[in-house]
């Protein structure tokens, strides 16, 4: 989790506004931070569903 908070950080607040400058894409509503946290909370999510995965599949086999 720390290692991907160390990478949503670096893709926030540095490639964020690299890729809007270059117009590779645009971000109406949302800033860095704004962008951060929205990264941080799908992760966590992604985390718990795979946590509830491991355990049906273990309990399916076993």
């Amino acid at each position: 989790m720390v290692l991907n908070i160390l990478f949503d950080l670096f893709q926030a607040f540095v490639m964020h506004p690299i890729f809007e400058w270059t117009k590779i894409y645009e971000v109406n509503h949302i800033n860095s931070i704004g962008l951060f946290f929205l990264m941080i909370s799908i992760a966590i999510i992604i985390y718990l569903y795979q946590k509830w995965q491991d355990e049906a599949f273990k309990d399916e086999v076993g």
